[in-house]
């Protein structure tokens, strides 16, 4: 399912345009976003949660040349389901 098809759904679901469905969509999935990044962690029952990642920076080497290269640590948010 893509985002579009989400939309589609939840928008008959609560028989509303797709257009004010979609707002809604995204203000939920920024609020998830900026909650994560803020707490670390976001549990929502029933369904799983949202946890922080933060990866260290780390030395990997170009495949071409194998010289070191210095990769830079990075935020990600990973989901695990209840």
């Amino acid at each position: 399912m893509t985002k579009a098809d989400l939309i589609k759904e939840v928008a008959k679901q609560v028989e509303e345009t797709q257009i004010v469905t979609e707002k809604i969509v995204n203000a939920f999935l920024k609020t998830l976003e900026n909650a994560v990044l803020e707490e670390g962690k976001v549990f929502l029952p029933k369904f799983g949660t949202f946890k922080l990642n933060v990866s260290k920076d780390r030395i990997g080497r170009n495949p071409a040349t194998g010289a070191p290269v210095n990769i830079a640590s990075k935020k990600s948010i990973k989901f695990k389901q209840s």
